[in-house]
Parts: structure tokens; C-alpha cells; sequence
């Protein structure tokens, strides 16, 4: 089981920490690969190439989870983010003037 991090973003445990976390659940893939007739080579080769390939699409396109978080104004007339429903109803109260 993946835990969240006990370390920030940027402290030199963190990388560490999620290896720690990665490493059982790899080496179970690698050993169900092998248990059903594969080699370990072709198992860490084929781990290694999804990895590359996954590494290219995160670069080309990253989740939006990872997008850096967007402050909403909360102007229904600002044409950027959605604004938040509260937004929408001080927005409607007031005429659809700036708060």
C-alpha cells in the first residue's frame, strides 16, 4: 500500500521514501512475471521501457492533477477559471459587479 509522504516537496528523503514504498510492489511484478514463465531480464526490461515510455507522455502531457493550482477570482465575468459557485451567487446578488 502507497502511503502519502511524510516529508515536503524539495527534502531530500522524499525520492527516497517513495522508492521505499515502490520497492515491494515491483519486486511482486517482477516475481509474478517470472512465476508465469518470463525471464527477469525481460521483466526488468519491459518495467524499464514502460517506465521511458511513461516518462515521454507525462513530459508531452502531464495529469492535471500535477497542474499548478489556479486561484479563482470568483468574478463570473473573469473569462479564466470557472469562478466557484459562491462566486456565481455574490456575483448574481450584486448585480454581477466585482466583489
Amino acid at each position: 500500500m502507497i502511503r502519502a509522504p511524510s516529508h515536503v516537496v524539495g527534502d531530500k528523503h522524499r525520492p527516497l521514501e517513495l522508492e521505499e514504498m515502490l520497492d515491494e510492489p515491483f519486486r511482486n511484478l517482477v516475481d509474478e512475471a517470472a512465476t508465469a514463465g518470463w525471464d527477469t531480464a525481460e521483466a526488468l526490461n519491459a518495467l524499464d521501457a514502460l517506465v521511458r515510455n511513461y516518462r515521454i507522455t507525462y513530459e508531452i502531457d502531464p495529469p492535471p492533477a500535477d497542474d499548478p493550482a489556479v486561484k479563482d477570482s470568483g468574478d463570473s465575468n473573469d473569462f479564466g477559471e470557472f469562478p466557484s459557485a459562491e462566486g456565481l451567487v455574490k456575483a448574481f446578488i450584486h448585480g454581477r459587479e466585482k466583489p
